[in-house]
């Protein structure tokens, strides 16, 4: 059959319909690329929070530490070893020595002091040997576990 202006006609029987929307097989491969964007995103998820815990507990760690070093500022050298050496607070103390006990539970600051050669402060020596510098070592720990660890000198004035 042909048209007027000599175009083959297609027999009405035989055209194809055009079809709108999906098809199952293309349905269900969107399905599966939405679930493992979305599978992707949820581990995303936890791992940032687990970063961010972390996170927070390191800067108290570190904060903690610092309210020791503060606290020893002010305390005269002879005294200092004899008054702080292997001295464990629990709650934790702030800079000024008073307890930190609101949202501190579990947490302990431990100090340990040694006195050093002073040409060679990583070694130290007996505490029988009384030397003009000392290295003041304080550990802060959350639930049994050592978050953070500082270390600084301690020098006579003498």
């Amino acid at each position: 059959m042909f048209t007027s202006m000599g175009v083959p006609q297609i027999n009405p029987r035989l055209r194809r319909r055009s079809r709108g929307g999906f098809t199952l097989i293309e349905a269900a491969i969107v399905l599966v690329i939405i679930g493992v964007g979305v599978t992707g995103l949820v581990q995303l998820i936890g791992a940032g929070s687990m970063a961010n815990s972390n996170s927070a507990e390191l800067t108290t760690g570190i904060e903690l530490a610092n309210n020791i070093n503060e606290m020893l500022q002010g305390v005269p050298y002879a005294s200092l070893k004899s008054t702080y050496d292997d001295v464990v607070y629990n709650p934790p103390k702030d800079a000024l020595g008073n307890d930190l006990t609101a949202n501190f539970t579990g947490w302990q600051q431990s100090i340990d002091i040694k006195y050093v050669d002073p040409l060679y402060v990583a070694s130290a020596v007996p505490d029988s040997q009384i030397e003009p510098t000392c290295r003041v070592t304080v550990a802060v720990s959350h639930r049994g576990q050592v978050v953070y660890t500082a270390e600084w000198l301690a020098v006579s004035p003498n």
